[in-house]
């Protein structure tokens, strides 16, 4: 015992032969252990490609902005070929870029995934807009101004957007694109009787020589009316402007663009064990004309009211003529306003 602990003493795992018989076996293999498993300490370290947590919040944020983009470009009704293939091309090479990120160890930056998602619709509406500017050096030549007025003006209807999030790529496109479309609108006109220089009526003194329908379209903004004057010899002439953004439908009865929506007419409200239905009502402003279409109103659930519908049928039916005599000013004419 005393030759054991001189040896424990002094480091040693071998006991002396005297002792050899009454030490166990397994004693050598104890003593050893902990030196065996001693080592250094092993920290943590982040992979090639991870992200701080602010880099991913911006990612989320970029990744839903590439998406509203994608898709509001993508709905756009071009009136010109669009290259559509490189945002169905981005909607593979993103996704892509994004799985590497997440389930690979791969050194993939963050500027990556933001040159993807910016440049992708940012290539796409350069693109586009080229096509519109060789359609109108090209074919739109020899059309005459409000042709070539009404085209870029539908080519261009809801891309500007693209104006604030694409600031450096498309920084001079759109006030160049104004400055065009003032020049093409409000340039004055050489008189086609005496080519004297003719003159844009207000939108009080224009009222007189349009029609009563036009003068209906313009109050409920879904034309607007340019009428120009030529003062040598009265020469007049009127151009008309659609506003693309209205809700304002053409008339099944009249044929002008006077057809509003009004207040939707329930009928049978919905409860929890059966459906409901109303009317989508629509009212000519000009000649009272009104179509009705049925529609649906979804059985409401226990834990909400929330309802929808869907169209089914419709009926219309036909009332007296509009008149200017109730006064109103009109929306359009010789200030150029634009909705």
């Amino acid at each position: 015992m005393a030759a054991l602990i001189r040896q424990l003493g002094a480091g040693s795992a071998a006991l002396a032969p005297a002792d050899s018989a009454v030490a166990p076996a397994s004693w050598p293999d104890a003593l050893e252990a902990p030196e065996a498993v001693a080592g250094p300490v092993v920290t943590d370290e982040l992979a090639g490609n991870s992200w701080s947590s602010l880099t991913v919040v911006w990612a989320w944020i970029l990744g839903i902005l590439w998406v509203a983009t994608t898709i509001a470009l993508a709905v756009q009704k071009p009136t010109v070929s669009a290259p559509r293939w490189v945002l169905w091309l981005s909607l593979v090479v993103v996704p892509v870029y994004i799985a590497l990120v997440v389930f690979t160890s791969w050194p993939l930056p963050a500027a990556g995934l933001l040159a993807l998602c910016y440049g992708f619709p940012l290539l796409y509406a350069h693109w586009y807009l080229r096509r519109v500017g060789r359609e109108l050096r090209t074919r739109y030549a020899t059309k005459t101004r409000h042709e070539q007025y009404v085209f870029l003006h539908r080519a261009h209807h809801n891309l500007g957007f693209t104006a604030w999030l694409f600031p450096l790529g498309l920084a001079f496109y759109w006030s160049r694109y104004r400055r065009r479309l003032r020049q093409l609108r409000e340039a004055p006109y050489a008189c086609p009787a005496c080519a004297a220089p003719m003159r844009r009526l207000n939108e009080q003194a224009d009222d007189e020589k349009l029609a009563l329908h036009q003068v209906a379209e313009e109050q409920v903004q879904s034309v607007d009316y340019d009428v120009w004057h030529c003062p040598q010899c009265q020469q007049t002439f009127t151009l008309d402007y659609q506003n693309l953004s209205t809700d304002v439908l053409p008339c099944p009865e009249c044929q002008h663009r006077t057809l509003q929506p009004r207040t939707d007419q329930v009928v049978h409200s919905a409860t929890t064990s059966s459906e409901g239905w109303g009317w989508h009502v629509h009212r000519c402003y000009f000649c009272n004309h009104e179509q009705k279409e049925k529609y649906t109103i979804a059985r409401l659930a226990t834990s909400s009211g929330g309802s929808s519908g869907s169209s089914s049928s419709s009926a219309s039916s036909s009332g007296s003529s509009w008149s200017s005599s109730s006064g109103g000013s009109s929306g359009g004419g010789g200030a150029g306003s634009s909705w």
